[in-house]
């Protein structure tokens, strides 16, 4: 419960931001065509791990076994609060807040500069977590070890989101990979194949932009 309402704490807090702010919806993925567009890749993304698993000849039921180990709350709580919270805020709101104040250093820089800013930002976020429920120490070596692979993980978020360009997608995804419902909590496999979707959704936005490019041009030439 502290958990589902601390998540919808954040949510208010990113939507705000992003109402106030340069920032807009439409240009995050937070939309109609966006949520059709994140329950299509999500579908296709947890059948086409399901068959690599057992295609593999890993044990039967893997991916399905550990998952319902799982409290369905914790599931529902993981999937459909904590990522897509946390998804709007550092990489809808933050990330996308960053390019646009780096616009000037180059259109990669820019993009570089977000990246990291956003998942130094996002794995310093989780420290509390680590201390108040984990009972990490804080220690310099410890928190070494705690931050590098938050931020890593941010950072493959992060990348999710610029292929994407969609919140939505890499909020379910985040949350999929917390409860977990994708693999086991800590997969790398499950990563590299939504990296590969997400790399499909690239494609096929720019494909739309070249014939909507064309479109346009060709109205052009007849007037």
């Amino acid at each position: 419960m502290f958990t589902a309402i601390g998540s919808l704490v954040v949510l208010a807090i990113a939507l705000f931001a992003i109402r106030n702010d340069t920032v807009n919806l439409e240009e995050i993925g937070w939309t109609k065509e966006g949520l059709q567009q994140t329950v299509k890749v999500i579908a296709v993304g947890w059948m086409l791990w399901a068959i690599l698993i057992i295609s593999v000849n890993f044990k039967l039921g893997y991916p399905f076994s550990e998952n319902f180990e799982s409290p369905l709350s914790k599931i529902f709580v993981q999937w459909l609060f904590v990522g897509i919270a946390e998804e709007v805020l550092f990489r809808g709101y933050i990330f996308t807040r960053l390019t646009q104040f780096f616009a000037k250093t180059g259109r990669v820089w820019s993009k570089v500069a977000g990246v990291v800013i956003s998942s130094l930002i996002f794995a310093t976020f989780h420290i509390p977590q680590r201390i108040f429920v984990h009972g990490m120490e804080l220690t310099p070596d410890v928190l070494m070890r705690q931050m590098f692979p938050l931020f890593l993980v941010g950072v493959l978020l992060a990348w999710l989101f610029l292929r994407s360009q969609n919140v939505l997608f890499v909020g379910l995804f985040h949350g999929g990979m917390n409860a977990p419902l994708i693999g086991r909590e800590g997969d790398l496999a499950p990563i590299l194949l939504f990296l590969v979707l997400a790399e499909v959704i690239a494609w096929k936005r720019r494909k739309r932009t070249s014939v909507s490019k064309t479109s346009n041009l060709f109205r052009q030439g007849e007037a």
